[in-house]
């Protein structure tokens, strides 16, 4: 089934597209500043929670890529919602590490943030400017937490309403065809006509040539 022609997409629809291909971006940057912050902190990051975070930086990118992915691949789609989902859960969960000054039991995880701040194991900065760095950008991780949530809201529900309205249905396709079929027979008249009139002009231009000084003589 062919896709609608660029003038006939709806303006909203096209918006809503630019702004969800922005969120996307934004969710990439927030990906590679995660992976970014846990080798500033330590070049030689330990399994957890330096390696866990690179790895979650890195689901937070694929997400943000896969929502690039073409509307009619469902692996694409699927991918997208997986990495999200994944992404948010992670991101939400440090952020509540962060923000705890007691235990945090979520199961499997019990959490407590002064035990994750030493084991970063920082050979740059110490534990109290580990802390400091952290609780500074807690607040910009519960943004990002919120990104997250809209940008997956917003593609879930483009593929649920908008995606089957970028199609034509049958009629529309044969009513495309048979107008540009009918501008084509107009066009080509009019040429025809043009082509005509110029002929008779030129005919008319050469018998005046040809016959206007017997007409005078006579």
């Amino acid at each position: 089934m062919p896709r609608l022609r660029e003038a006939q997409i709806p303006i909203g629809h096209k918006v809503y597209k630019n702004i969800l291909k922005l969120l996307n971006v934004a969710v990439i940057i927030f990906g590679i500043m995660t992976v970014v912050m846990s080798f500033e902190i330590n070049p030689v990051p330990t399994f957890s929670p330096g390696w866990l975070l690179i790895l979650l930086g890195s689901t937070t990118m694929l997400g943000g890529f896969t929502g690039f992915g073409g509307t009619t691949l469902p692996c694409c789609y699927k991918s997208h919602i997986i990495c999200m989902s994944i992404a948010i859960f992670g991101t939400a969960v440090f952020c509540l590490c962060m923000f705890g000054q007691s235990d945090i039991s979520i199961w499997p995880l019990a959490l407590q943030r002064a035990k994750v701040v030493a084991s970063f194991k920082s050979k740059r900065f110490s534990e109290e400017t580990v802390d400091r760095y952290l609780s500074s950008i807690c607040w910009l991780y519960i943004f990002v937490v919120i990104v997250e949530c809209v940008a997956l809201a917003a593609r879930v529900i483009f593929q649920r309403k908008f995606i089957h309205e970028q199609f034509e249905s049958l009629a529309q396709t044969q009513d495309l065809r048979a107008a540009t079929l009918r501008t084509m027979r107009e066009d080509l008249g009019s040429r025809s006509n043009k082509v005509d009139r110029t002929r008779a002009g030129n005919l008319d231009a050469k018998m005046q040539d040809k016959y206007a000084k017997y007409v005078l003589t006579f």
